[in-house]
């Protein structure tokens, strides 16, 4: 996944992150029965694998990560 975001703080690490956090967690929200939380992404990440990249609008990336199934939390780059 890529998302890209057009803020000046966006290569503040912490900022990057915070927007893939929500990114993942909005598109969990459309899947039913997934419930994602301020510390869950929800289940439809339970078997998927995802990496997932922030870049700016001049395509500069700030962050970029992995989720593996059934992990927890992102992996950070």
């Amino acid at each position: 996944m890529k998302l890209t975001v057009d803020d000046a703080n966006l290569f503040d690490k912490g900022v990057a992150i915070s927007y893939a956090n929500s990114y993942l967690r909005v598109i969990s929200n459309y899947v039913e029965g997934s419930k994602p939380t301020k510390y869950y992404y929800g289940e439809v990440y339970k078997g998927y694998y995802v990496h997932i990249t922030v870049q700016d609008t001049e395509e500069m990336q700030a962050v970029e990560g992995d989720m593996y199934p059934s992990f927890d939390s992102i992996t950070w780059q």
